[in-house]
């Protein structure tokens, strides 16, 4: 019973059918690649890599050789036993030597005692070389140095470049006469970089692969090249390398393989003590191996393929009835409840068949509340959004203006004259203020009461709201008074202003008073300016003569000096 269930699970199916052959094609690359192919392309790179190393070292040797045959053949020629008499000869044969030879850096013969009589170039002829290695050890056998820094050279060298280190090859060969007398030393330097100009020939020529690293190691141990490891120590791989003819290096968290060889003796038999290095990233040895292995990569996306095909194959008689679903949802039909006594379908399909029974029904009821509550939710939220604005734009204006006149309060005063004084200061625009205050209105209070002093304070705003432009900016500076700002109006504008402004005051009837004044301080904005209260701080002065001189008039405050005024000439019921 067990059995029959779980073979009904489309799951287990499909787990079955793809693992099954996923482990069969895994299991054969792994065996194929890890066991047999990796084992003998390692064999193969490795003996290769050894065989490079081999002809590194037989070149290197075979290098040594020839500089050391040209420095015999030079100590027989005539023109040298002769370069005591007559130099010249033999002069030009050596420059014409070291011309031949790219990486030759000095040439030269020095006599028994040790001073240079011929060179190449003629550079350091007359010197005294008698203490030099390459001098001593030459007087008793033919003489091949150890690498070395030619400071003495440097000095009269001075095509060298001067950002590497001056290091150098001596060779030298004694010069006898026919009975065997020495008659000195023919001696040569060559530059150090003439191993890198052979790397690089053996790598042109197909010699020596692309991606292998050279190394040359003395007999203590010391790297002699490449020089950006000069004189670092490869001790321990030497003695490693004793042990085993192939050694592991990591470089840089890269796995590298790694041979050596020695350089074979030189011409007499000398030998120079060098071990040749050579190392190679694994990567780059089992290249081989790594093609083969995407070629296998491709294989496998074949069996995938066929296995896909056979998964296809069992899934079409597992995916009918899920068609069947499909087109059911499709039409947007109900659901209908499974059979479970139906063995042609698998018993996840029967469970989906009745999720989606049950789900049709609770998104129906679902549907119907959601659409309810979005209605009511859409109402609540019209609702806030319009009580929200109008509640801004009564605060806005609260904020904005003065509850009793309608006019702009003080802080909106302020914030507009440090506006309007900012745009003086950039652009030199003038503007005028109006300080107006209403004549004797504490007598009003006290006479009428304070209600009909209220209704006083409106018609004037009203009043002063009817004369000024759409440009100007007045509002209720505290009390009775009242300022107007007038942006690019002059002193002389501003005046007129408050002329007419009186004028109008006087002819009009206030309810409950009748007759009532007002006295104005009339003042322009100008350079000595610092601050936007100095220009209101005038016109306070101003209106404050304006009330000394018996109210019912304006003063204006220039820009300095004394304030002057004008009254409006007086009315019938001002007399």
């Amino acid at each position: 019973m067990w059995l029959f269930f779980a073979w009904r699970s489309l799951r287990l199916r499909m787990a079955l059918t793809f693992g099954l052959l996923a482990v069969i094609v895994a299991l054969s690359m792994q065996s194929y690649i890890g066991i047999v192919f990796a084992r003998h392309v390692m064999k193969e790179r490795t003996g290769s890599l050894q065989n490079s190393a081999r002809t590194v070292a037989a070149q290197l040797s075979e290098q040594l050789r020839q500089r050391q045959r040209e420095l015999d053949f030079i100590a027989t020629l005539p023109v040298t036993l002769a370069a005591p008499s007559d130099a010249r000869p033999l002069r030009a044969l050596l420059s014409q030597l070291k011309g031949s030879f790219r990486d030759y850096a000095w040439i030269g013969f020095a006599d028994p005692q040790g001073r240079v009589l011929v060179s190449s170039d003629g550079v350091l002829e007359g010197v005294d070389v008698s203490q030099r290695p390459w001098f001593q050890g030459a007087r008793v056998s033919p003489f091949i140095g150890d690498l070395h820094d030619a400071l003495l050279l440097a000095h009269h060298l001075s095509h060298l470049d001067s950002s590497e280190p001056p290091r150098m090859l001596d060779f030298a060969v004694p010069l006898r006469d026919a009975r065997g007398r020495h008659l000195g030393v023919v001696g040569s330097h060559v530059h150090w970089r003439w191993f890198s100009h052979l790397l690089q020939d053996m790598e042109a020529s197909g010699v020596l692969p692309q991606g292998m690293e050279v190394m040359i190691a003395r007999r203590d141990g010391q790297l002699i090249y490449p020089e950006a490891e000069f004189d670092a120590s490869a001790h321990e791989l030497l003695q490693r390398l004793e042990r085993e003819p192939v050694a592991d290096d990591y470089i840089r968290d890269e796995h590298y393989f790694l041979v050596a060889a020695p350089v074979p003796a030189a011409e007499h038999g000398q030998d120079v003590g060098w071990t040749v290095l050579v190392r190679q990233p694994t990567s780059q040895l089992l290249a081989t191996s790594q093609q083969l292995a995407q070629g296998l990569w491709l294989l496998w996306g074949g069996g995938a393929l066929a296995i896909m095909l056979m998964a296809y194959l069992v899934a079409v008689g597992l995916s009918r009835p899920v068609e069947q679903l499909a087109t059911l949802l499709r039409g947007r039909q109900a659901v209908p409840a499974p059979n479970r006594e139906d063995l042609s379908t698998t018993r996840e399909m029967d469970d989906l068949l009745e999720a989606l029974h049950w789900r049709d029904k609770r998104l129906a009821h679902q549907r119907e509340e959601l659409e309810r509550n979005a209605q009511e939710l859409e109402a609540r939220v019209e609702q806030r959004t319009t009580e929200l604005r109008q509640a801004n734009a009564e605060l806005e204006r609260v904020a904005l203006t003065d509850a009793l006149t309608g006019l702009h309060n003080r802080g909106h005063l302020n914030a507009r004259l440090t506006e309007e004084f900012t745009r003086y200061v950039r652009h030199r625009q003038p503007y005028g203020v109006l300080l107006m205050d209403i004549d004797h209105f504490k007598l009003i209070n006290d006479a009428h009461g304070h209600a009909t002093g209220d209704a006083v304070l409106m018609e004037f705003a009203a009043l002063i709201k009817s004369s000024l432009r759409a440009s100007d900016f007045v509002g209720r500076f505290g009390g009775e008074e009242f300022l107007a700002l007038l942006p690019g109006t002059t002193l002389e504008g501003a005046a007129a202003l408050a002329a007419k402004l009186c004028q109008k005051t006087r002819e009009q009837t206030f309810k409950g008073v009748g007759y009532v004044t007002v006295s104005i301080g009339v003042a322009e904005i100008h350079e000595g300016d610092a601050l936007y209260e100095d220009v209101v701080r005038r016109a306070d002065t101003a209106l404050y003569e304006a009330k000394n001189a018996g109210r019912n008039r304006f003063m204006v405050a220039p820009s300095g000096g004394t304030s002057q005024g004008a009254t409006a000439a007086p009315t019938k019921r001002q007399a």
